[in-house]
């Protein structure tokens, strides 16, 4: 009997936009949205990035993971380690997160050092 054959894995393929890829209705839209309103109209409480000087990596903007913890929480997972995983897999994460992948250390550290951060924005 004849199956349905896959595409080869090799094959050249034409790759959408990852604005393609999410919906226009799309609930992550309207958490983006929001989360850049609330920091927008009062972004101080949200500077929490010092400059030390040119050394080591910078750092992640509030907005960011604090997307990244409220979708997290929309979805169940409050594990920093799954979040870590999800941003780097889940097409919506990607989209929210225009690309960007912060490890679980660094998740884990804003949700202990930054709660006021997290709750101004519930509170928003």
């Amino acid at each position: 009997m004849p199956q349905i054959q896959p595409p080869d894995r090799q094959q050249l393929t034409f790759m959408n936009k990852l604005d393609d890829m999410v919906a226009p209705d799309h609930p992550v839209r309207l958490l983006d949205a929001i989360v850049d309103r609330i920091i927008g109209t009062d972004p101080a409480p949200f500077d929490h990035l010092e400059a030390t000087g040119t050394v080591g990596r910078r750092g992640y903007s509030a907005s960011c993971l604090i997307k990244l913890l409220l979708y997290g929480y929309i979805e169940g997972i409050s594990s920093s380690r799954k979040l870590q995983a999800e941003a780097a897999r889940n097409i919506e994460l990607i989209w929210l997160l225009s690309g960007l992948e912060p490890s679980y250390k660094v998740i884990a550290d804003y949700r202990k050092d930054y709660p006021e951060q997290i709750e101004r924005v519930n509170r928003g």
